[in-house]
């Protein structure tokens, strides 16, 4: 996984509005899971934020985008929560933030310093309790495994990420937000493909992180 990683920063100091801001807005169907404006509206938010390079009122700007654009706008339309102690990560490539959002993960934008306007991941499940620390840290590193393995499904693979998919998924299901069942199933192509030595179970020339 950490090859996938430019860059992890302790966010504990950084001030939200000021150094950073969220840029990942997420939509809730009437069975209240939980995706992203992306998948919701069939669009890119982030060639949005890229583009702009707001400074501040990212939320308030993008809504006034949507209805600019004329869509209707839903009921529970709001950034991934603020994580006051987050930690920030850096991907090498570009981040797909349906995928993201799928595996609990937010997008924030750096605002200033040396890695302003770059997007990086962070844990917005994380839940802060003092008996729950270890839980924490090993949810989202699985969270990461999960998202890096289903967006780069030739470049890495997991033994442990295909053992608790295929083993443990009353355990894994917690950790994906939404279209549970095609999550799983994209995992059990990616693991066909690598421990067939490469097989033609996934198309290779659709690297996509989300399976409609």
């Amino acid at each position: 996984m950490i090859q996938f990683i430019e860059k992890i920063i302790d966010a504990e100091q950084l001030i939200h509005g000021f150094d950073y801001a969220i840029v990942s807005m997420t939509a809730l169907d009437d069975d209240f899971e939980t995706y992203s404006v992306d998948e919701w509206y069939n669009m890119d938010s982030l060639t949005y934020f890229e583009t702009e390079r707001l400074k501040n009122n990212h939320y308030q700007t993008f809504l006034e985008l949507l209805k600019g654009m004329n869509y209707h706008l839903v009921m529970g339309i709001s950034p991934t929560p603020h994580i006051g102690n987050a930690t920030f990560y850096l991907p090498k490539v570009r981040i797909d933030i349906s995928a993201a959002l799928t595996f609990g993960l937010g997008v924030v934008e750096i605002l200033r310093g040396e890695y302003a306007g770059q997007f990086m991941l962070y844990n917005f499940m994380k839940m802060n309790q003092e008996d729950l620390i270890e839980t924490d840290a090993l949810d989202e590193i699985l969270r990461l495994k999960l998202y890096f393995q289903y967006t780069n499904p030739f470049d890495y693979y997991d033994k442990g990420v295909d053992f608790l998919i295929r083993n443990k998924w009353g355990y894994t299901i917690v950790l994906v937000l939404n279209k549970r069942e095609q999550v799983k199933a994209r995992f059990e192509e990616i693991s066909n493909y690598h421990v067939s030595g490469g097989g033609r179970q996934v198309d290779k020339n659709q690297r996509v992180a989300i399976v409609n």
